[in-house]
């Protein structure tokens, strides 16, 4: 992993450890995949959206698209792209 995205990564969880305000917390084991978790905060003071994605199923793949209406000064990461 190159130390951006390493940095960045443990930035989200870090924020996540610390506010669970708005944390929104979705598994997947009723669709077969109970080691996967999803988490979604919306409604930050700093304006950004955190998604994180825990896939500890090396057999699971997690695919998702998200949508922006504004996607101003901002960059995907590695392995991500938009």
């Amino acid at each position: 992993m190159h130390i951006k995205e390493e940095f960045l990564r443990n930035a989200f969880i870090s924020k996540l450890d610390v506010s669970k305000d708005g944390l929104l917390v979705e598994t997947f084991a009723e669709k077969g995949a109970p080691l996967v978790t999803r988490y979604l905060q919306l409604g930050n003071p700093e304006g950004y959206i955190y998604v994180i994605v825990d896939n500890k199923d090396p057999e699971a793949i997690y695919k998702e698209t998200l949508e922006f209406e504004k996607f101003d000064k901002m960059e995907m990461c590695n392995p991500h792209k938009g």
